[in-house]
């Protein structure tokens, strides 16, 4: 199986000059992937449906090389290519590879793109075409015994990846506000060192209603008593999810479940400080969806620094860092998160991002060498 993400976004630039062959690394409109521009909807809405015309092209038209599946090679492959004014592919390389044939299929399957019917949608900054860059990973990993492009097997459930509509707790999220406000209890204990975060779960919601938890993450490092009773918050929730559909009958699926604790007395400065800084990052994403990344990272940077070493708003900053290309800022921040959490969630992106940081450090070392 072969999974894809974009690292390509918009933010402002100069103005082009007419007929000029410069290539823009960021601009005001991004190029699209064919197929969704004579549909009604938002400019937003075609850009989603841009990036899931793409994910199917690339489902249909990449080969995961027999020599790399053989010798059991998976990671990242990351292509960067031109899409010229005109919508055509052009300078297609290759930023990283992981060998066994994969970083050339990654070419191969953007080659083609040029043989599609229907060309891209150039870059537009002003009303003006122009040239952009595409920065574009491809994640190549063996997936064994897939039974269903729609759903898969694990500890005896099937799992809908595919569905029309999503599980979600019954009444919405001012719902699920409520009941959460209503049923959960923050551990005592915790207020001696104002303990204040978030515990993150993945449960499935079966067709049966009842609800299985299937991973949970710690990201203040809060401990174990707070994960008793996040686990029997999700028990007392057993009943009241709806379950996800597809084609009109119930399915299995999964939901991300945020629970927040914060210390029920004292600790008021502490908790003032956690709430600013929540509030920054929800503007900051207001920012970021408003295509104004700057101000987004300035948002997000005053969260981080009000509230220092919180993995969470490491990890959101961080991601927006990746989306601007700003890779060794990224490489920071995310570098941070796998230090305070221990978890591998960006263990494939890291030596990418961390390549350039890492090379400067080394030049600084043999520099500082020389000068002794």
């Amino acid at each position: 199986m072969i999974l894809c993400f974009l690292i390509s976004f918009n933010t402002l630039s100069a103005q082009p000059n007419s007929g000029s062959n410069e290539i823009f690394q960021i601009v005001e409109d991004m190029p699209r992937f064919p197929g969704c521009e004579d549909m009604e909807g938002s400019l937003a809405e075609k850009e989603a449906c841009s990036r899931e015309k793409l994910l199917a092209f690339i489902y249909d038209n990449i080969v995961y090389p027999d020599s790399a599946r053989l010798k059991g090679i998976e990671g990242t492959v990351v292509v960067r290519f031109v899409v010229d004014k005109t919508g055509k592919i052009i300078n297609d390389t290759l930023l990283k590879d992981i060998g066994g044939g994969c970083g050339e299929a990654a070419l191969e399957m953007v080659k083609i793109m040029n043989e599609m019917p229907e060309k891209w949608v150039p870059g537009k900054q002003g009303d003006q075409a122009v040239n952009v860059y595409y920065t574009l990973p491809v994640k190549f990993r063996i997936q064994k015994a897939i039974v269903d492009p729609d759903f898969v097997v694990l500890d005896g459930d099937s799992i809908w990846v595919k569905y029309d509509e999503v599980a979600d707790f019954e009444g919405g999220e001012e719902a699920y506000q409520d009941f959460m406000n209503e049923q959960l209890e923050y551990p005592f204990i915790g207020n001696i060192d104002c303990a204040l975060g978030v515990i993150q779960m993945k449960i499935l919601v079966r067709t049966d209603g009842s609800v299985k938890i299937m991973d949970i993450t710690d990201f203040n490092n809060l401990g174990i008593h707070f994960w008793y009773e996040a686990i029997d918050f999700i028990r007392e929730s057993q009943g009241k999810w709806k379950y996800a559909t597809l084609k009109g009958r119930a399915v299995n699926g999964t939901h991300d479940v945020r629970i927040t604790f914060k210390p029920t007395f004292k600790c008021q400065d502490i908790i003032e400080k956690y709430n600013n800084a929540t509030k920054m990052i929800e503007e900051g994403f207001i920012l970021f969806e408003a295509k104004d990344i700057d101000q987004c990272i300035a948002k997000l940077s005053a969260a981080v620094n009000l509230v220092p070493d919180n993995p969470e708003f490491l990890a959101f900053r961080g991601q927006i860092f990746m989306e601007a290309e700003r890779f060794d800022e990224a490489c920071e921040d995310l570098s941070k998160v796998r230090e305070l959490l221990y978890v591998p969630w960006y263990d494939h992106v890291l030596p990418f991002l961390c390549e350039n940081k890492l090379k400067k450090e080394k030049e600084e070392t043999t520099e500082d060498g020389k000068k002794e």
